[in-house]
């Protein structure tokens, strides 16, 4: 039973500690395949450094023979190394790396310093490989006279760095009687030589020792040197400054498993229908599909539509505003609220004009100048009622007509019958004015009119008067 109990426990502890013995804690194992066949530089000088990318998680295999498509795929390893390979590659072998990289697959290149290429036949071999990504390798050496390691020109640090993955976290670097880089699209420079450092005619940041490549699906890495890798009794170059962090950048990033492209095909098809619905003005409708979109491009971890998909949402939200303002300033304007309703439209005319809606701001536009209208033809309306309040007839018929004539243009009937109204008045009374003035009659007193009546009273008077004289 004892047996038993500690069979048990010792299958459980195993069951524990074994993904700390493996190096992953869990993730998925990185599998680097060593070209050890066409190599100048073999295996046995990198103990130190296979130890240390076992530690990371990475598991090492020696190809000891050709290249072929079976041995170099996804499926077999994640990145492919070349120390400073010396034989030829066949043209099997060189489209074999191409698909590889192609269809996700690392490659990771290690040169020597000029001298050494020449005399190890190391320029063919290597440029047949890192040129079909950009990289040439130069059969030169990057000396410093000045910031170097054990007093030789040929052993630089480096110091000026691209930001980049592979360089994150690195201030200085080793390199060690190594060749200097000349590039093409789509390869780009990482690290470059000091102000001091020079190679074949070219200096500063004119040196490139470290460029990286992407292709297809795949990356590429390529560094004019491999002593920095090394660890030996004399010095541990790979400890030395940051050359480890750069070490592991550059594996961490060239070996990243591949993860297939996930289906987009839906979210596009949302995108193309929100542009649709945009270009028709339905702006909360496209709204609301943009945000459908950006949503499942997010749940695929998709993110390079990220910025064009909130570029639109906002677009879409102006276009809503825009709307909405235009609605207000039609109800101000049915109200003949032309004040308020203009800066409304105004409003809506400016943001129309900002996501390019040529229509919306034409509409919007046409609305500004009927409110202006609307206003003059108030203005006038209320001039015309100044003036008949002076009895300015004249006046006021010429303001009521150009009352008139613009809410005819603006189509209110009832402002149109108030002003044909106000016209009329004024006419009519314009034409009583004009019309000549006739004597009224005077009112009979007991049968006798009020003239004779008057004259009457003058008579007596008169009569009175020559009495009290005599």
């Amino acid at each position: 039973m004892k047996n038993k109990m500690a069979i048990v426990s010792c299958c459980f502890i195993c069951l524990l500690v074994f993904p700390f013995l493996t190096g992953i804690s869990g993730e998925k194992e990185r599998r680097l395949l060593i070209d050890n066949y066409h190599a100048s530089a073999k295996s046995g000088k990198f103990p130190g450094l296979f130890l240390e990318l076992e530690n990371e998680g990475f598991s090492i295999e020696l190809l000891e023979g050709l290249i072929d498509p079976t041995t170099l795929s996804k499926e077999n390893c994640d990145a492919l190394v070349l120390f400073a390979p010396r034989e030829q590659y066949s043209d099997g072998e060189l489209a074999a790396i191409r698909a590889f990289v192609e269809e996700g697959g690392g490659l990771i290149v290690f040169s020597d310093g000029g001298g050494r290429m020449r005399e190890l036949g190391i320029t063919r071999p290597i440029n047949q490989v890192s040129t079909m990504f950009g990289i040439q390798f130069n059969e030169d050496q990057v000396d410093d006279p000045e910031d170097h390691l054990r007093a030789q020109d040929s052993n630089p640090v480096i110091r000026v760095f691209a930001r980049h993955a592979v360089t994150e976290g690195v201030e200085t670097a080793a390199f060690l009687w190594g060749c200097s880089l000349t590039l093409t699209p789509p390869a780009i420079p990482l690290a470059f030589g000091n102000s001091t450092s020079y190679a074949d005619g070219k200096k500063g940041r004119d040196v490139v020792v470290l460029a990286v490549s992407e292709y297809g699906r795949g990356r590429v890495v390529a560094a004019g040197d491999y002593d920095f890798l090394l660890v030996i009794d004399e010095v541990d170059y790979l400890f030395f400054g940051d050359d480890w962090r750069l070490t592991l950048n550059m594996f961490e990033w060239a070996a990243q498993p591949y993860t297939p492209e996930p289906d987009t095909s839906e979210a596009d098809a949302l995108t193309s229908q929100g542009y649709d619905l945009f270009s028709q003005g339905e702006y909360s409708d496209a709204k609301d599909t943009f945000e459908r979109a950006l949503k499942m491009y997010a749940d695929m971890g998709v993110r390079t539509m990220t910025s064009e998909i909130q570029s639109m949402i906002t677009q879409c939200d102006k276009g809503i505003e825009a709307g909405l303002s235009y609605i207000q300033g039609e109800e101000r304007f049915e109200e003949r609220d032309y004040g308020t309703a203009l800066e409304q439209f105004k409003n809506s005319r400016t943001l129309f004009e900002e996501i390019r809606d040529a229509r919306g701001s034409q509409e919007a536009q046409a609305m500004v100048d009927a409110c202006m209208k609307g206003i003059d033809a108030a203005t006038a309306l209320e001039e015309g009622m100044g003036y008949v309040g002076l009895q300015d007839y004249e006046n006021a018929k010429n303001s009521f007509e150009k009352a008139l004539a613009v809410y005819r243009e603006l189509g209110d009937e009832e402002k149109v019958r108030e002003c044909e109204e106000w016209i009329a008045t004024c006419e009519q009374s314009l034409q009583e004015a004009e019309e000549p003035h006739e004597e009224t009659e005077e009112p009979e007193v007991d049968g006798l009119c009020m003239g004779t009546a008057i004259l009457a009273w003058l008579m007596i008077i008169g009569i009175l008067a020559g009495m009290r004289k005599e």
